[in-house]
C-alpha cells in the first residue's frame, strides 16, 4: 500500500466528502488497489482500478462519479479531457478509511500508531 496523490476539483472534493462520489475516471492509472490517498482531512483507499475502451461503458457509473445523469458526467469529462480519445479510460473506485489527525505525516510522535487506521502510511515519528 502506498500513499498516492489523487487530485479532485473543489466540487468533486465536496462530493467525495459527502459520500456521493466513490469513483473517479482518469485517462491514466493513478494507483493500485489498496493504495490510499487524502481528500482534505480524510484517508481513502482504492478498491479497484479497471480500464474500459468505451466511454459508453460508463453509462451505468455516473452516480458513483457523483453526477445526476450520464450526460452531465460525459459533459464534465469532455471539459476536463477535451483532447482525449477515451480509449482506454481508467476507472478507480474508492472508499473512506478514516479521518486523519492534524499531525498526519508531521513526525511529531503524537500518534498512537496501534490505534490509528492511518498509521500504515503516516510518518508519525517512529
Amino acid at each position: 500500500m502506498t500513499l498516492i496523490t489523487l487530485n479532485f476539483s473543489p466540487e468533486m472534493e465536496d462530493l467525495v466528502m459527502q459520500g456521493r462520489k466513490s469513483m473517479t475516471t482518469r485517462m491514466t492509472r493513478k494507483g493500485e488497489p489498496g493504495d490510499v490517498f487524502l481528500v482534505r482531512d480524510r484517508l481513502y483507499r482504492l478498491l479497484t482500478v479497471m480500464h474500459t475502451h468505451s466511454l459508453e461503458m460508463l453509462r451505468h457509473c455516473y452516480r458513483d462519479e457523483g453526477f445526476e445523469s450520464f450526460q452531465a458526467f460525459k459533459d464534465a469529462l469532455l471539459v476536463i479531457y477535451p483532447d482525449a480519445d477515451y480509449s482506454p479510460v481508467m476507472i478507480h473506485t474508492f472508499a473512506y478509511v478514516t479521518d486523519i489527525c492534524p499531525d498526519f505525516n508531521q513526525g511529531r510522535r503524537s500518534c498512537v500508531s496501534s490505534a490509528c487506521l492511518a498509521s500504515e502510511v503516516c510518518d508519525y515519528g517512529d
